[in-house]
């Protein structure tokens, strides 16, 4: 498992633009917040029950808004969010599934966030392989 730190976090994001808005907000207060072990088993539930990894605590994220200096009517700021889950989410052996984003539940009236990724649980001893083998007789 990777180390649960924003720094860990700041090493393991791909992008300069993802390193110039941590720069110029406290996108570590949100990091903060997402690693609390509730809110953790919060994704981990979540995700058990096929809904997005962040829908147990979204609506906190988003009243942290202010806190972080982030705008989150900014797509770019909403995707590091994203970023943040999809890190603590990898640390505990979870991956995205490609292209697999759902709706939040409306009755958690959010402002800003729509949608956010699925995840699934990795698991190596049930991954199994297709072998297809070929047997052709060769002559001279």
């Amino acid at each position: 498992m990777n180390s649960l730190s924003y720094s860990e976090f700041l090493l393991s994001s791909p992008g300069k633009r993802v390193s110039t808005v941590l720069s110029l907000t406290n996108g570590k207060v949100i990091f903060d917040y997402l690693i609390k072990p509730i809110n953790i088993t919060s994704m981990i539930i979540s995700t058990k029950n096929g809904l997005p990894a962040l829908e147990g605590c979204i609506k906190g994220v988003e009243k942290l808004e202010s806190a972080a200096k982030m705008d989150f009517n900014n797509n770019h700021h909403k995707q590091i969010i994203g970023l943040m889950a999809s890190y603590i989410m990898n640390c505990f052996g979870y991956f995205k599934l490609f292209d697999e984003t759902d709706k939040f539940n409306k009755s958690l009236n959010l402002q800003y966030f729509k949608t956010a990724s699925i995840y699934s649980k990795f698991d190596e001893q049930k991954r199994t392989y297709d072998i297809n083998i070929n047997i052709v007789a060769v002559t001279k």
